[in-house]
């Protein structure tokens, strides 16, 4: 896939990322990533040619 020979990240670890309803912190230290690596996948900026095919994030709705 895309860009995967310069990442820490694979495709798998990214797609638990994707899923996972833990805070960004704690997925940052178990990957030893920035928890801006996590909030940029969360939002699609980051392996989003792979994020869009892997459905809802595992994140809760906001209440407004």
């Amino acid at each position: 896939m895309r860009g995967e020979r310069k990442t820490k990240l694979t495709e798998v670890q990214v797609a638990e990322i994707w899923r996972s309803a833990d805070t960004g912190a704690a997925l940052a230290a178990r990957y030893d990533v920035s928890a801006m690596t996590i909030s940029n996948i969360r939002r699609g900026k980051l392996w989003g040619s792979l994020t869009a095919t892997l459905g809802a994030t595992g994140l809760p709705m906001r209440q407004s």
